[in-house]
This record gives structure tokens, sequence and C-alpha cells, in this order.
């Protein structure tokens, strides 16, 4: 998390943290978290010394009525829930698990800022059937 004042905000608006929509979404005690020690890898001076906690993402796996599902959240106490390198990494990789273990995945969206220019430019966008 992002800091005790930071989810003092979220509630103060009325919000739950992303680790609080998971433990009401997952069967209870069934969330297991990877990849919370994760940081950013920015370069940027002004990212200097800051500890973004588990990057703004958090992800891992857990149960909903007995069924193994893979979860992920944009965490807002992280920078408003900004993804840095470190943060789209942990994203990839946890489609990737998805994809061999053939396990839903379900995304909790609770961020402010869209990918890079770079990024979004760099992932295909697909067409629907529909859309000529």
């Amino acid at each position: 998390m992002g800091g005790a004042d930071k989810v003092a905000k979220q509630h103060a608006q009325g919000k739950l943290t992303a680790r609080e929509r998971i433990a009401r979404l997952l069967d209870e005690y069934s969330f297991t978290e990877v990849g919370m020690l994760a940081t950013h890898q920015s370069q940027r001076p002004e990212m200097r010394g800051l500890y973004t906690a588990a990057d703004g993402i958090i992800i891992g796996y857990g149960r909903i009525d007995g069924r193994e599902v893979l979860v992920g959240a944009e965490d807002f106490t992280v920078m408003g829930g900004s993804v840095g390198q470190t943060g789209i990494i942990k994203r990839e990789r946890l489609f990737e698990l998805a994809h061999q273990t053939k396990v839903p995945v379900i995304w909790l969206i609770d961020g402010s800022v869209p990918l890079t220019r770079t990024r979004a430019s760099s992932v295909p966008l697909r067409r629907s059937s529909t859309t000529r």
C-alpha cells in the first residue's frame, strides 16, 4: 500500500483499497500475492529514493467459490495507480501464467494514468469482426 494517509483518503472517498477489494472478491484466506516486494525501475531523478510498493500493481492467485483464478489490481494508493515498467512486467507475467495454466484472470482497474505513448503504441489493437 502507498501508506496510511493514502488508505485513509481512499476510505474518506468511500472506496476500498485494491487489497480490500481482492479480499472481498476471493474466498477467505485464499489469496497469495506474487511480486509484493517489487518496486519501480525508473532512472528519472524525481523517482530516486522513492519506494513504490509492489510498483502499484498487485498480482496473485486465489479462489472464488473454490475455483482457482488469477487476480491483478492497480493500487491507487501507490502513485495514483500509475503503471511503471515493473508493473508492466508483473501484469504480462500474470497473463502468461493464465495462458499456460488456462486459469481465468480478473483485473481490477483503479488507476489514473494510461500507459505511456511508447508502450501503448507497441501493443497491437484487435479489430472485432463488426469494426470496419
